[in-house]
């Protein structure tokens, strides 16, 4: 099975985690009002009733989860962080779950507001409980060797056999080292056991034929015009790149800060962003686009 099904298939399974987890809360926030009920008047209606308020919810929620990047699954991330977007998240998803409620069932629908909640205290919970297992299953299956992105480093030196030794000592984090690619004319030989493959003139070569999935540059003395030469050749369409800091001045692109197992790396692009997220969010932008011009076209006509 190629690396982009197992992707695809684990971005799903983490769909469907938040997805139930969503529900199971959205359930158990029912029964804890139902139990809690002191009233003894009261009529909360059976949990058939609020099917179509939960279906809302999950929908409410997957949709800001992917909006706020939350199956933008990093390789190494902080509870913590994750944490805060999950928190963030859910309390959005919360809001715009009660909205698209309300405009709905125009009132026709009355539920318990407690029961909101605790599906909305349950539902962060429940939802960091099931990415912390399916990033539990991920590590081990990376640890397996399954689903590993080739890595190829650029540089020999002391750096370069640096981020070698860090990406073996954590195969969590899912790399197979496949070379090193020398910036100093070295066509052979090996550094640490593993071989020189190159240099960086054969570099787009080089990728191909072992079919490079990241490359990472280990060059934190070399010139501006030498690290822009290497990002050059690396084929933009479909590998990442991360650069060892120091570089902070010369890189004009989009990047962000990362770590391999404690070392910081700056990733200059990330490709997490294709198929079919990339054609999910330009109908998702089209469709929109055209509501909320339709909404306001009699405003925008009055303006006028």
């Amino acid at each position: 099975m190629s690396k982009r099904r197992l992707r695809t298939i684990s971005t799903f399974l983490l769909v469907l985690t938040d997805a139930g987890m969503t529900a199971l809360a959205f359930y158990l926030g029912y029964r804890i009002r139902l139990a809690t009920e002191t009233q003894p008047d009261s009529n909360i209606p059976d949990f058939s009733v609020y099917t179509g308020m939960m279906l809302i919810q999950i929908a409410a929620m997957l949709t800001v989860f992917f909006f706020t990047k939350l199956y933008h699954v990093k390789r190494v991330s902080s509870r913590v962080d994750e944490f805060y977007s999950v928190f963030g998240a859910v309390s959005v998803g919360s809001l715009f779950s009660i909205a698209v409620t309300s405009f709905i069932y125009k009132g026709a629908l009355d539920f318990p507001r407690l029961m909101l909640v605790y599906a909305w205290i349950l539902t962060i919970v429940l939802v960091m409980v099931g990415r912390v297992l399916h990033s539990t299953a991920r590590r081990f299956l990376r640890r397996s060797g399954v689903g590993c992105d080739r890595v190829l480093i650029v540089g020999t030196g002391d750096v370069g056999q640096l981020l070698l030794q860090k990406v073996r000592h954590a195969p969590h984090l899912g790399y197979e080292p496949v070379g090193f690619v020398d910036g100093n004319g070295l066509h052979q030989g090996e550094v640490m056991g593993l071989p020189i493959l190159g240099t960086v003139s054969e570099l787009s070569a080089i990728i191909d034929r072992y079919e490079v999935d990241e490359v990472m540059i280990a060059l934190p003395e070399a010139p501006r015009e030498k690290l822009l030469e290497i990002i050059s050749r690396c084929d933009r369409s479909r590998i990442g790149i991360k650069v060892f800091p120091d570089v902070f001045q010369i890189i004009a692109s989009e990047l962000s800060i990362g770590d391999l197992d404690g070392l910081p790396m700056l990733t200059v692009r990330d490709v997490a962003l294709r198929g079919w997220k990339l054609t999910l969010k330009r109908a998702f932008d089209l469709v929109v686009g055209s509501i909320c011009l339709i909404i306001a076209s009699p405003w925008m006509l009055l303006i006028a």
